[in-house]
């Protein structure tokens, strides 16, 4: 089925200024022969391996031609990319004219016009630069054929350069951009399964977008064979009807991030313009466009909708949820000076990781090409080898996150024992193997994310026989009698970011309605560490597991009920 085929897509206008795409563009092009003198530079030393060398003095000309597309607002893709070109010519170029500079003279160094000549020359000695620089011009020191390998290759780097830094301008202008407001859209990104990205693109086509939502899709975790649905929106045109937003819908395949032949991968939906009714109808499941033309009101059914099968509404009278403030002498016993500076010790220990592999990267491909002790062939085998390695490091580096995240959780629920053990009128006894150590995050508004910082933390525990919820946290209590509670489900939420356009994992949370003396109480839970490992490995599922405890531990009869003003397992 072809989707969207009538619709309206966004495509490049085509509009520039070229007064400020050209000083911009002076910008990048004097970046980019500044990494051309470095790699002239360093190249005589020994860092002259094919394509590694060129591609990676290229890193920063690459930045520098992103942000002189966008900051000029070029949207022609056509001059974006001659920009590219000119960049990568002048890197390439830059590196040899210094090789020359160095071979003739700094005085020389401003002689272009000798550069034709000099090229020639270095290509009949095979690139053996120092051994030039040493001994002047050696007749005979290559077969003839040579010169035509060490051209091939000249081309095929100088190639590899200025397709790169082109296509990076070319993508750049390609974006979608907001022609009324003069402005670049932003972006969100969210992960679906194959079958909601395709029901997604089936109801727009025919208008059952609100079916859709009404559904409540839950976002993925997954990379592969997923669907990937991308949302491009102006977020300074809040409450303007007219503001431009675009869907996206891509399925990926087995090979994940890059599309290979045959792995049944395809765009269903390319940048496709969403109606001002559309936008609003998405808003519950992508939180960028909460403010885009203005707020959407929650449903009536899913503010009453309760979580477990026979659960009350709320109701005026009954009893209620009992919440205390813990006394500030007994606050800071949580989290501690120490416990911040292990979480600034991890952190600074992953980046010095990360560092160090590039360093490395960097240090064994200069060390390894120079080739005095092991020879030119096999230093080129050994440098290949040892940066592969290091690029492993890297990914490495990326799993020894979560092994951190982890170790500081560990740490952080041994030390909320220790300090909970002080306090004398505590309501959960942290020794007890059925309290759970536990996130609170406030309920979060429909589509707007959270922050990530927890707004407190402690032990949960269900008192199955007097029919009580009990919470003993860093700055509050929770005494929530079963008769009180009305609802708990399982809530699908985004965190509150810094970055613009990231992709964001989704999470899920535990979501508590209880009756409160002042109205409804709602507090969202979610496990921190799991001492007793009772809980799956998914985010998922442990809020799924966590709820199911809620609700099975809270089902009373008329002989179990006790008031909520007892207490818990305190110390003695």
């Amino acid at each position: 089925m072809h989707h969207g085929l009538f619709r309206e897509c966004y495509w490049p206008s085509g509009r520039l200024s070229g007064p400020l795409l050209f000083r911009r563009g002076l910008v990048a092009l004097a970046i980019a022969g500044g990494s051309g003198v470095v790699l002239g530079a360093v190249r005589p030393a020994g860092f002259s391996l094919f394509l590694l060398a060129p591609l990676l003095a290229s890193l920063v000309p690459l930045v520098a031609v992103a942000v002189a597309v966008r900051t000029a607002h070029c949207r022609n893709r056509l001059a974006a990319g001659a920009l590219g070109v000119v960049a990568g010519l002048v890197l390439y170029l830059c590196s040899y004219q210094t090789e020359f500079a160095r071979v003739a003279g700094l005085r020389n160094a401003y002689r272009v016009d000798r550069l034709p000549a000099y090229m020639q020359q270095r290509m009949r000695m095979n690139g053996a630069v120092a051994a030039l620089l040493a001994n002047g011009p050696q007749p005979g020191m290559n077969p003839a054929g040579v010169v035509t390998v060490n051209w091939v290759m000249f081309g095929a780097e100088l190639a590899a350069i200025c397709l790169i830094l082109a296509g990076t301008g070319v993508r750049c202008a390609g974006l979608p951009y907001n022609e009324s407001a003069q402005r670049w859209l932003r972006r969100e990104t969210a992960l679906f399964s194959r079958r909601t990205g395709e029901a997604l693109a089936d109801a727009l086509d025919t208008g059952t977008l609100t079916a859709w939502v009404e559904a409540e899709p839950r976002r993925v975790m997954v990379s592969r064979r997923c669907a990937v649905v991308t949302l491009h929106y102006d977020a300074l045109s809040l409450l303007d009807e007219a503001a431009p937003v675009y869907l996206t819908v891509h399925l990926r395949g087995l090979s994940g991030l890059v599309s290979l032949p045959g792995d049944n991968s395809r765009t269903l939906l390319y940048r496709v313009r969403l109606s001002a009714e559309e936008a609003r109808t998405l808003k519950p499941m992508f939180g960028s466009l909460v403010g885009i033309c203005g707020p959407t009101p929650t449903p009536p059914e899913k503010e009453q909708r309760g979580g477990g099968a026979g659960r009350p509404t709320p109701s005026a009278g009954g009893p209620t949820a009992r919440v205390e403030q813990v006394p500030d002498a007994e606050v800071r016993q949580l989290v501690s000076r120490a416990y911040v500076w292990r979480l600034a010790f991890v952190a600074l220990g992953l980046w010095f990781l990360v560092l160090l592999c590039v360093c490395g990267l960097v240090a064994v491909v200069v060390l390894a090409v120079r080739g005095i002790i092991l020879g030119q062939m096999l230093s080129v085998v050994v440098a290949w080898l040892l940066a592969v390695a290091t690029l492993l490091g890297l990914f490495g580096t990326s799993k020894l996150v979560p092994v951190a995240l982890g170790w500081l959780d560990r740490w952080l629920y041994r030390a909320a024992r220790r300090g909970f053990h002080a306090r004398p009128d505590r309501l959960v006894d942290v020794d007890d193997p059925e309290a759970v150590f536990v996130d609170v995050f406030p309920r979060p508004a429909l589509g707007q994310p959270i922050p990530r910082v927890p707004q407190d933390l402690g032990f949960l525990r269900i008192d199955n026989e007097r029919g009580l919820l009990l919470f003993e946290g860093g700055q509050q209590r929770y005494q929530i009698p079963a008769a009180a509670v009305f609802g708990c489900d399982v809530e699908q939420v985004a965190w509150r970011t810094l970055s613009i356009g990231a992709s964001e994992q989704p999470d899920f949370l535990a979501l508590l309605r209880a009756n409160a003396p002042d109205g409804v109480f709602e507090v969202c839970f979610r496990v921190r560490y799991d001492a007793q490992h009772l809980f799956g490995d998914t985010r998922a599922a442990r809020a799924r597991q966590l709820q199911a405890l809620i609700l099975s531990g809270l089902v009373l009869t008329p002989e179990t009920q006790q008031p909520a003003d007892g207490r818990g397992h305190g110390g003695g």
